[in-house]
């Protein structure tokens, strides 16, 4: 009989192997199971979340590269035209 106490793993396959547990009564135990996939949410890993947080942090440099390059080029046209007046 399958309790809740052998559905871990190990304690299950000892009990398969000294014979208190069938593979007849593991698989009908696993037969009445219900599915729930369709309940299952997706979790980035740690690599996953590492590679988003890195290219956030390129994409927030290049556009603070960007923004100085503009300011830069304005003031070079301020000061241009402030030489020539």
């Amino acid at each position: 009989m399958i309790t809740s106490l052998n559905l871990d793993k190990r304690l299950r396959d000892k009990q398969l192997r000294s014979g208190a547990l069938s593979k007849e009564e593991l698989a009908s135990h696993l037969d009445q199971l219900q599915d729930l996939s369709e309940n299952v949410r997706y979790r980035k890993t740690d690599a996953e979340l590492l590679a988003e947080a890195e290219a956030e942090a390129e994409a927030r440099a290049a556009e603070a590269a960007a923004a100085a390059e503009a300011a830069a080029t304005q003031e070079e046209g301020v000061n241009h035209e402030s030489q020539e007046g």
